[in-house]
């Protein structure tokens, strides 16, 4: 949400508790420890990992959809700075990431509970189950 002003938004601060992770391996959000979600688009995943760790505080600044139980993020303020959700447009210049093989999958463990009861960021069904996962 690159046209969105962060600093007009309303404003929550919590600790990392996990992030979440979509079926290529890119977070695509986290859990505070509260139980509150935190999504992002995974083209924030580098800088995500980079600058945050669980225990980490941060302070987010984003919408909530309707019907989701759920924040999406526009800026991130880490111990480290801000991340800002520049658009997917900024990632072209990530040589990283563009040298980096995307593709499935896959994980073992316990699921606590269902991302966003079903749902993506804008509230829609999701096509598939989407659970979350652990990642480093």
């Amino acid at each position: 949400m690159h046209w969105i002003d962060p600093d007009h938004l309303p404003e929550i601060n919590g600790t990392v508790d996990q992030f979440l992770v979509n079926k290529h391996g890119e977070a695509d959000g986290f859990l505070l420890t509260d139980g509150e979600e935190v999504h992002v688009p995974p083209h924030l995943s580098a800088p995500l990992l980079r600058d945050v760790r669980p225990g980490s505080q941060v302070k987010v600044r984003g919408v909530r959809p309707r019907g989701v139980r759920m924040v999406a993020a526009v800026a991130i303020d880490t111990p480290k700075g801000r991340i800002l959700d520049e658009g997917p447009d900024a990632r072209k210049d990530d040589a990283a990431f563009e040298k980096a093989e995307h593709g499935p999958m896959s994980a073992q463990g316990i699921v606590k509970r269902s991302r966003t009861e079903g749902r993506d960021p804008r509230g829609r069904a999701r096509r598939r189950p989407h659970h979350q996962a652990a990642a480093a």
